[in-house]
């Protein structure tokens, strides 16, 4: 895990803490668990924001992920310009530079993470 999950995770850890001390157990006797508190506050807006939580996520513009990729593009003197960029659209998948970002807000601290 790296340095950026490690601080989402712990985000949305502070948060479950947060839920688990304001909530009482459900009817069978239990609060919810980790797994299913990031599961709702990953699917619904409403209950995220209600235990303080912002989660955003966008897709990456082709300049974004080539900035990330940071790949210097080969001019073909044959190639058209559309021929360069889904020849480098096809390398980024390949390398796997990521193609989402997702920004994570609690108590005023954000991280950004790309998918």
């Amino acid at each position: 895990m790296n340095k950026l999950d490690k601080q989402y995770t712990d985000l949305i850890r502070e948060s479950y803490k947060n839920y688990l001390t304001m909530t009482e157990p459900t009817f069978i006797g239990k609060n919810i668990s980790l797994p299913e508190f990031i599961h709702w506050v990953k699917s619904d807006d409403e209950y995220s924001q209600k235990w303080g939580l912002k989660i955003e996520e966008r897709e990456l513009s082709y300049s974004e992920r080539s900035e990330i990729s940071q790949v210097k593009r080969i001019n073909w003197e044959d190639s058209s310009e559309e021929d360069l960029i889904i020849n480098h659209i096809n390398a980024m998948n390949l390398w796997g530079v990521p193609t989402k970002l997702i920004t994570i807000t609690y108590n005023n601290e954000t991280i950004e993470s790309y998918e």
